[in-house]
């Protein structure tokens, strides 16, 4: 039964921290639309903080799931990258708003890089690293977050954007894949 309501608060949480904004959610708040007391809340977690980084490690423990699996590899890889986004559409909103801050929250979206560094060695060079984070991750990431406004104020359908968005993908994060395997040559 607890185990139920701890998912239901991470759901609600992840909700109103996607669209309200961390600092604008309180934890009243989070336990009346939850329908659960507050107390409950802090049985499972310390703070609001401990709530917000329970959300980014579950979602982190989810992407390395994704990274550790061998099926597909590389530039191809994007479309489990982008699902898994979609999934988890309200996670990627916060680590972006809470990324963005002058807080100590501000680099919580390199726990992604750090993430991915951990999968594989090759991440270890610092110029792929670059590479992967604002050729991939971040656009990844932003795609997910205005595709659906992209398509109303564009008038264009969800498919066409998708794969519009993979060409331009293959255009640029591509194109250094492509530089990185002729330089190992």
């Amino acid at each position: 039964m607890l185990k139920n309501k701890k998912d239901a608060i991470l759901e609600i949480a992840k909700r109103l921290f996607a669209e309200k904004g961390y600092d604008a959610t309180g934890m009243d708040e989070i336990a009346s639309m939850t329908e659960v007391p507050k107390s409950l809340i802090y049985y499972h977690f310390k703070n609001k903080k401990d709530l917000l980084n329970t959300i980014i490690l579950n979602l982190l423990r989810e992407y390395e799931q994704i990274l550790k699996d061998e099926t597909q590899r590389g530039i191809d890889k994007i479309e489990w990258y982008i699902q898994f986004a979609k999934k988890n559409k309200y996670c990627i909103k916060i680590l972006l708003m809470e990324s963005l801050k002058q807080t100590d929250n501000n680099t919580i979206i390199f726990k992604t890089v750090e993430t991915l560094k951990k999968s594989d060695p090759e991440f270890g060079n610092h110029l792929h690293l670059i590479a992967e984070f604002f050729t991939s991750i971040l656009p990844s990431l932003l795609f997910v977050c205005y595709e659906e406004n992209w398509c109303k104020y564009f008038s264009v359908m969800p498919e066409i954007m998708e794969n519009d968005f993979h060409m331009a993908y293959r255009l640029t994060h591509g194109a250094y894949h492509k530089f990185i395997d002729k330089e190992s040559l």
